[in-house]
């Protein structure tokens, strides 16, 4: 049931593509730049909704937070962590991916970064779902939900509307 409530890439010739493209931009940017950064984001992102990449996702996305804090870049850092944490639960390390979601929005009130603290709130809150922690999952996707409506953001509203509806079946059990 978890694969409910995931981004899941198809492994299609277009987002092999994609990935394809995604690589040869990181090869092709200055090390240690702005523009690799960017990359290694763009691509760890695309990775992670991919089953059998997950550990290469995060693998890059580590890569991307340690780059975003040399470079001083705190926008891209809770990005990053929230990418990084997002891969972490896909590949099944949830605790150390809760840790990343608390670093993530630690970061997004520090330095007050809009528009990112209901995703880091939505992803939270689907990690907690994974793990049977529904309470908790709740507490988190009603908190997205309220960032999100304050925010008028109405595709992102309806998916934390879905994410909340499979939320409650799973809690009785179907």
């Amino acid at each position: 049931m978890p694969e409910m409530l995931r981004d899941n890439a198809h492994e299609t010739t277009g987002w092999q593509q994609v990935v394809h493209d995604l690589r040869q931009e990181e090869r092709s940017v200055p090390p240690g730049s702005k523009a690799q950064l960017l990359a290694l984001g763009r691509l760890g992102d695309q990775l992670r909704c991919a089953p059998s990449f997950q550990e290469e996702s995060v693998a890059i996305l580590q890569r991307a937070v340690v780059l975003a804090l040399q470079l001083n870049q705190p926008e891209a850092l809770a990005a990053n962590r929230v990418r990084l944490a997002t891969a972490l639960q896909y590949s099944g390390h949830h605790d150390v991916a809760i840790a990343e979601f608390h670093l993530a929005l630690a970061g997004i009130d520090a330095n007050r970064i809009r528009g990112l603290k209901d995703f880091a709130w939505q992803h939270l809150g689907k990690c907690f779902a994974e793990m049977g922690a529904y309470s908790e999952a709740r507490r988190c996707l009603r908190r997205a939900l309220l960032l999100r409506r304050r925010r008028g953001a109405e595709s992102l509203i309806a998916s934390t509307e879905r994410a909340l509806a499979v939320l409650a079946a799973w809690e009785v059990g179907g």
